[in-house]
Formats: structure tokens, sequence, C-alpha cells
């Protein structure tokens, strides 16, 4: 039986603990769709509102609570920072994206900033227009993929400090995913279209136009199946879940959701363990959350968390940090649309905590080790992410 199948009664955290998360923070202003956190387990960046240029905090897990105005920032772009990726290998490297086209690599000192940081390790600067998502390969150090509004999908060598590879598009470029082991990548454009690209290769595979609406369209490759999961809007403004065969995109979707008629974007999180896709909505007030299913219907819908608290913007934490202990299996980090609070949201399977491990919720995850370099993947390497044993205690080492 799919494990997802036992979670129907999965639901989020208690509502609104001010203590439990972090208060005063100067959430992003922005008003592109885009997640602006992220959490490895050891911090939480989240792009904060900055004048005359682009910033970022940092805090270490440990600490919640009110946040000092003064609290320090990485401060090195000069537009606002629209996404933040923490790498998969390195817990103190970071990656910024930016509207000022360039995307940065920090080290975040292991006590923390003591004052204002401009100082990063590597600055691309290859894109031409605004920059808005990174994500790190999952298997490969040292190797980033992005896209931008230049109609650019560029992969990056980070050892080296350069591009590898520059894929062209139609449009500017809403998202961009990679698949399981890094072989191939999904990215959704301004022209509505969903494309299956090669990046070592510079080329696409296939494509089709996903969705009849004209804003923004995100993208996630669900695990190691053949499906891609689009969220978008049909021509009347209607939100749209929809899942494709990547193998017949022709076809069209295996798979079509309509939401609501809200007017945010849909931002999509897959949970590969739990075969479990969760919908935040920019601008909601839940998250919706399914199990996906390798045969019709590809999508059944399990549950929702709700709140009365409207969100900015979702981001989430890796996967292989949640507190087994707690029976959490998917942590969510909240940006408040009123006021610069940020909520940590917890998924939790209502079982006793007291009754063992509980091996069916938490099979092996995606480890802290690469598989191979960022040279291996260059010369053509494909290989899955190694795998990492939750048993052993909260979170696996």
């Amino acid at each position: 039986m799919n494990p997802a199948a036992k979670l129907r009664n999965v639901y989020g955290s208690v509502p609104d603990h001010r203590d439990q998360g972090w208060d005063g923070v100067p959430i992003t202003k922005n008003s592109y769709e885009s997640q602006y956190c992220h959490s490895n387990g050891k911090w939480l960046a989240i792009a904060v509102h900055s004048q005359g240029g682009g910033a970022f905090v940092v805090f270490p897990m440990k600490f919640h609570g009110r946040v000092d105005e003064r609290y320090p920032r990485f401060v090195g772009h000069t537009r606002p920072v629209y996404d933040l990726r923490w790498s998969n290998f390195r817990d103190n490297i970071i990656a910024s994206a930016s509207e000022d086209a360039s995307i940065k690599l920090w080290d975040v000192p292991e006590e923390g900033l003591t004052a204002d940081c401009k100082s990063y390790i590597t600055n691309f600067t290859a894109h031409k227009k605004k920059c808005v998502k990174v994500e790190w390969h999952p298997s490969a150090n040292d190797t980033l993929i992005s896209c931008a509004y230049d109609k650019a999908v560029i992969v990056w060598n980070c050892e080296k400090g350069k591009a590898f590879k520059t894929t062209m598009l139609d449009d500017s470029v809403y998202d961009v995913s990679w698949y399981f082991d890094g072989s191939l990548a999904a990215a959704t454009t301004k022209n509505k279209t969903l494309y299956i690209l090669d990046p070592r290769a510079a080329k696409t595979n296939d494509s089709v136009v996903a969705h009849a609406g004209a804003k923004c369209m995100k993208v996630v490759w669900l695990g190691k199946t053949p499906y891609i999961c689009t969220t978008g809007f049909s021509r009347t403004s209607e939100r749209q879940v929809s899942v494709w065969d990547q193998r017949n995109l022709a076809e069209g979707p295996v798979h079509l959701e309509i939401i609501d008629s809200g007017p945010g974007a849909l931002y999509p999180f897959y949970d590969q363990d739990l075969s479990i896709l969760y919908i935040a909505g920019k601008g909601d007030a839940n998250i919706r959350y399914y199990e996906l299913r390798n045969s019709p219907p590809h999508l059944i819908g399990l549950n929702q968390y709700s709140s009365n608290n409207p969100q900015r913007a979702v981001g989430y934490m890796n996967k292989r940090h949640v507190a087994t202990g707690k029976c959490e299996i998917f942590r969510f980090f909240k940006l408040h649309a009123n006021g610069n609070y940020v909520e940590p949201l917890s998924m939790i399977v209502p079982r006793r905590p007291d009754s063992g491990f509980q091996d069916d919720l938490y099979p092996p995850t995606n480890g802290p080790a690469p598989a191979m370099s960022v040279s291996d993947y260059e010369e053509g390497g494909n290989k899955p992410p190694t795998q990492a044993s939750f048993e052993a205690g909260e979170e696996p080492e």
C-alpha cells in the first residue's frame, strides 16, 4: 500500500504561538510569487525588506521569539532577494538569487553573524535579467541550476565558480525543478509552456502548453516517478493543479484539478518518501495535501491545514531534519501576510509518540553526503542521491 494512503488524518501544527516562531522579521514586501525562505534543519534563511538593496537574515533553528530590528543581515545584492537555497551537502553554504540578475554563494559563520555581511564566496553574473529560482542538484556536489527572466536556465559549477551549460527557452522562465537524480529538469515559462530539459546538452527534449492562463506557473518533479506537477491558471483565472507524464506530454495532463478562483499563485511541494503533494497558495490561509498514485486518479485529496491568517509565501525544511519523536513528516515556514511573523508549521501524523519508531512514516530519505562530484555530473554521470535512515534517532546523521 502507498504510505500516503494511511495519512488522511495528518494535521498542521497548533495555531499561531508567537514563542514558537520568529516575530518582528521585516519580511520582504516584494510581490513576486516566490517562497522567500528555506531551512536545512540547522539554519532558517528569510528574504527581508531592505532600503536600496537586497538582504536576507539567517536564524539558528534553536532560536525563536522576538527579533531585534538590528539583527545582522547578508546585504550583498543591489536589488531584492527572490530565492534562497541551502546546499544539500554543506550545512553553512547558501545560494541567493536576486532581481539584480546575480546569484551569490555565502558561507554562514558557525556562530552566526555579529554584523551585516557583504562578503560572499562567489558571484554568478551570467543572467541578464532578474533571477527568480535556484536549486541545488539532488546528488552532485557543488552543482546549481537557476532560471531567470532572460529566458535562460543555467547549470553552474560552483567549484570552479562559473556557468557550465545554458539552455535558452522561448520566454521568461518562472520556475525550474530537477528530476530526482539530476539527469533532467523541468521548467515553466511566461508563454504558458512546460519544458523537459537535458541541462548538460543545453537543449529541450519536449514541451507542452500547460495552463491557458497568463499568470505565474510553478513546477515540481514528483520524485522518482515520470510525473511532473504544474500549478497555474485557466483562461478564466481558475487555479489549477496538473500532473503530467513526461513520457507523453502531448496527450495532455494525466490529472487536472481545479482548486478555486483565487488570485495568488500555488506553490507545490513534494515528499517523495511518502508520495504526498502539498499545495500552498499565495494569500491563502491553508495548505492542501494529496496522495500521488501511479494509476488514475493520480491525485487523491487527503486533507488540508487551515488557519485564520493568510500567508505572503511558504518555505520548507529539508526532509531529513523532521522530528520523528513527534511523528512530524514535513515542516513548512509560513511568512504571514499581515505583520512580520514567520510561523513554523509541522505536519503531524496523530499517533502516540511513545509507541516506538514509526518505520512506515520514515523510510530512508536523501542523505547528507553527495553521490558524485560536479565533475562527475559534467562528464555525464547520473547517480541517485545517497540515502540515510531516520531510525538511529531524531534525524539521520
